[in-house]
């Protein structure tokens, strides 16, 4: 066996793994981020209203998806380039937050306007998890 060739296949292997890495990390990031947003939610809307209710609806809201949409992902991932599904899925959750935060200031300006109560709030926290 020629001793070059293995330390070539060393190499690409190291670069394959620091890559690898790099995306681990970042799909860490990402989860502690969303996991993070959800109990944020979910504590905002209990001290906005008090209910343990309306906390439980937040949290299914936020966790009810995944739990459901994780099969079907499962099968998508095995179908099509996985990095695809993962910039999807950070792009979708991106827009789902974006979503939230429209909702929340357009809810602050009804609720200053008395258009709106504090447990109509709570649905801007289901997109999320969508």
């Amino acid at each position: 066996m020629n001793p070059g060739h293995e330390i070539q296949n060393t190499k690409i292997q190291n670069k394959g793994i620091k890559k690898f890495m790099i995306l681990a990390a970042g799909q860490l990031i990402s989860s502690i981020g969303s996991g993070l947003t959800d109990f944020g939610l979910a504590i905002y809307v209990l001290a906005l209203t008090g209910s343990v209710a309306a906390t439980a609806i937040v949290s299914i809201c936020a966790f009810l998806p995944s739990i459901l949409l994780a099969p079907v992902g499962g099968v998508l991932a095995d179908r099509y380039d996985r990095r695809l599904m993962m910039i999807l899925g950070e792009l979708f959750s991106g827009l789902a937050l974006i979503g939230i935060v429209v909702s929340r200031l357009k809810s602050v300006k009804m609720l200053e306007e008395g258009d709106l109560s504090k447990n109509d709030t709570i649905v801007a926290s289901c997109p999320e998890g969508l």
